[in-house]
């Protein structure tokens, strides 16, 4: 009696049985993994007001003529637009090409950070994948953005220009009274006047030759804002106050690191305001901070990072096919196990 089959032989068929699993598995579900979104961002200053140059790109499964609708936008700071109207709810366009467009916010705004949301559902041979969370994209508006000056000292130096010309004919004019009219264009200048009292007004915004950063952190729950002062030799002073009305002041002493803890959901947001006394003037910076879940939290809902839902038929497609597939390695496990007995005379 013989024994045809080695322990060898049975190991070599249950590896190949897993394989041939895994690789239908990932077959299956790779059509919804490749659909994501991708936002990127730039900010500057210019002509007096801030632009950020936004890209985004509704990546799909590379399937020919794929479409694509944007079933959320938002903007931030509210009441801003981005000036390329495909970058809408609501409008078929082709997947994998990206889009640009413009946001404009005024240089005396208080936020210091530009956010862009969207969210995206894909048509496929498969069904409609949706985007399952938002994707945000925030970009730092950095310095101090100083709108245009206003032009009115020039039109008060033409305006003076003629004056002179209306003097001039008053000594061809006998009448003692012409001189009167002239008595009025000094007043020209007092306009000019209250220019420097706009230089008493408190300065708002932190210079960047200070020597802090600010700390924003968020979990699946929480959010933690403060600031590192571990280079500065001045104190400084953060007053929280989050959409549910609690109210906090946190002082970071010189040379260290602060920062508090929130707990959060969705829609929870926190003003903060940052106070640092700097070469003599006392300098503040205010902000809203909105909490966003971090992108590895699954939400309860199930899915690893980077998960897409299946709808339609595509979610039974993965399902059964791996099913099969996993039920055809475990087969072949079985089948290699079974050892085949040789008589010979």
């Amino acid at each position: 009696m013989n024994v045809s089959k080695s322990p060898l032989r049975r190991a070599t068929a249950l590896v190949a049985g897993s394989l041939i699993g895994m690789a239908g598995a990932v077959a299956f579900a790779s059509p919804a993994l490749a659909h994501h979104s991708e936002i990127s961002g730039s900010a500057k200053c210019l002509d007096g007001e801030w632009v950020v140059d936004w890209r985004v790109n509704a990546v799909g499964s590379g399937e020919a003529g794929q479409k694509f609708t944007f079933t959320q936008v938002a903007l931030t700071p509210a009441g801003t637009t981005i000036d390329n109207p495909n970058i809408a709810t609501g409008i078929e366009l082709p997947a994998g090409v990206p889009l640009t467009g413009k946001q404009r916010i005024p240089a005396t705004t208080t936020e210091r950070w530009a956010t862009l949301t969207v969210a995206s559902e894909w048509t496929s041979k498969w069904g409609k994948v949706t985007e399952k969370y938002p994707v945000t994209e925030r970009v730092r508006l950095r310095g101090k953005c100083t709108p245009p000056t206003n032009p009115s000292p020039s039109p008060s130096a033409s305006s003076a220009s003629p004056s002179p010309s209306v003097s001039s004919p008053a000594p061809s004019s006998p009448a003692p009274s012409s001189p009167a009219p002239s008595s009025p264009a000094p007043s020209s200048p007092a306009p000019s006047s209250p220019a420097p009292s706009g230089s008493a007004t408190p300065p708002v915004g932190i210079p960047e030759d200070v020597p802090a950063e600010p700390i924003i952190d968020e979990t699946c729950d929480t959010i933690t804002i403060g600031v590192d002062n571990s280079n500065n030799d001045v104190p400084f002073t953060i007053d929280y106050k989050t959409s549910k009305g609690e109210e906090r002041t946190l002082v970071v002493e010189p040379g260290k690191k602060g920062s508090e803890t929130f707990s959060a959901t969705e829609g929870f947001t926190v003003d903060v305001t940052f106070t640092v006394e700097y070469e003599g003037e006392t300098y503040t910076e205010s902000g809203t901070v909105e909490f966003q879940k971090d992108e590895n939290c699954t939400g309860g809902g199930g899915g690893g990072e980077g998960e897409l839902p299946l709808t339609g038929a595509a979610a039974g497609g993965v399902a059964g096919g791996a099913a099969a597939l996993l039920a055809i390695g475990g087969g072949l496990f079985f089948l290699a196990r079974r050892r085949k007995v040789k008589f010979t005379a």
